[in-house]
């Protein structure tokens, strides 16, 4: 009895405060969420169904049109075969050094990876000694070959295509493009091979610095740091195997004659290597796998710059030289000052202008036109002369043995003198 009472209470009680309940909770409100969440969900996942649907059709056709391409050859350009049920994918690699020097190829490896590894370790054991060496992947290659190529200017080109054909046909065309000559030197195949296995005697790193036909020799020239038109000579070697031994021989020849600071001008591998002058006096250095063709571009570069271009000497990479190229510089055997204020007011020049003759070499083209110490050279072969510095380019630029006009003060007079550069020579 007392149960039942108990019972009845609590449930009067559930009924007064269930209305509070309901109206702080608010589960109609609650309901409502929880529906437009679901709604959202199942909206997106039917959006995510049909986009899967969407991408799955795209792939089958993409496959179809794949299947039909493959019946047709012709159609497909430089695009490497694909392997058929049982036959296994091959991967192989090209890795160059920074400065595209020297190329090592890795060729039939089960992965990418391998191929690159491979390549690239007897790269860096090859260039051990070479703190400046660089090793670099230059191309990669899946069921296909790789073209490779030396340039005019010793440097490697490298290209591939689904066979040795089209991989030496792209390989010219690059260097067609870029207007340089180009020797082949030999296609490295890694094709599909049926099995789970390749030939061991595949799995190989073959390198043209291995070649005994294909070994680099190498012309280097370099000239000093900042020099001018007067004391610029280009020091070159030729014939070493080592590009870092032939650039430090050619830049000791450099640093001793001039004790200053040199730079590199020029280098090629197994080329020519061709050193001129142009008629503003200054040294032109060109490369190219022939010396003919050096020959032909260095007067190529002269033109575009509207200069004329003498040839000085050449040299062949595969032959041992070392020499200094001096440059033919006009002479006429004086030595200048410039002109100071008391100076140019004791001879009537308005202001300091010209050059002042302080010493004549006996014999010198100078003493055999008249000039005498004390004069002032005020234009040289119709090019005014602002002050002294501007004299030596100009000399520089004469033609040797070709008599030139100079307008002078001569014994506090002006007057007109003809003289005739010569070689210059130490």
């Amino acid at each position: 009895m007392l149960t039942s009472c108990y019972r009845h209470f609590f449930t009067l009680i559930l009924v007064l405060v269930a209305p509070t309940l309901y109206a702080q909770t608010n589960w109609d409100q609650i309901y409502q969420q929880n529906d437009e969440i679901s709604r959202r969900i199942d909206e997106q996942n039917r959006q995510q169904n049909e986009a899967n649907e969407n991408y799955r059709r795209q792939q089958e056709e993409e496959a179809r049109q794949q299947e039909q391409n493959q019946s047709q050859p012709e159609n497909i350009q430089y695009e490497a075969p694909r392997t058929q049920p049982g036959w296994t994918q091959s991967y192989g690699a090209v890795v160059m050094t920074d400065a595209h020097s020297d190329a090592w190829a890795a060729v039939n490896f089960t992965s990418q990876f391998l191929a690159d590894e491979s390549a690239l370790r007897a790269c860096r054991e090859m260039t051990a000694q070479d703190d400046k060496a660089e090793c670099k992947v230059a191309m990669d290659v899946s069921n296909g070959a790789i073209a490779l190529s030396r340039a005019g200017d010793g440097s490697l080109r490298t290209d591939w295509g689904a066979n040795s054909a089209e991989a030496m046909e792209k390989n010219a065309a690059g260097c067609q493009q870029a207007n340089i000559d180009c020797v082949p030197i030999r296609v490295y195949e890694s094709l599909a091979w049926w099995g789970s296995a390749f030939p061991s005697n595949f799995m190989a790193v073959t390198s043209p610095k291995n070649d005994a036909k294909l070994l680099n020799k190498y012309a280097v020239a370099v000239w000093a740091n900042g020099n001018d038109m007067w004391s610029k000579s280009a020091w070159v070697s030729s014939g070493s195997t080592s590009f870092i031994d032939t650039e430090a021989s050619a830049m000791a020849l450099c640093k001793k004659d001039t004790g200053t600071d040199c730079v590199r001008a020029s280098w090629v591998s197994n080329g020519h290597l061709v050193i001129g002058q142009d008629d503003n006096g200054a040294l032109r250095a060109s490369v190219a796998a022939t010396l003919e063709r050096a020959r032909e571009r260095i007067q190529q570069r002269c033109e575009t710059d509207n200069r004329t271009c003498t040839l000085i000497d050449s040299f062949d990479a595969r032959q041992v030289r070392s020499a200094r190229v001096e440059l033919p510089r006009p002479w006429i055997g004086i030595s200048f000052d410039a002109v100071t204020e008391v100076l140019a007011s004791q001879i009537g020049l308005p202001s300091p202008r010209g050059a002042l003759i302080t010493e004549i070499t006996s014999g010198g083209p100078a003493a055999a036109a008249g000039l005498q110490v004390g004069d002032v050279i005020l234009s040289f072969a119709g090019n005014p002369v602002s002050q002294s510095l501007d004299l030596a380019p100009i000399i520089a630029r004469a033609k040797i043995g070709v008599a030139i006009e100079l307008d002078i003060i001569h014994f506090g007079k002006p007057s007109v003198l003809n003289v005739t550069p010569r070689l210059f020579a130490n």
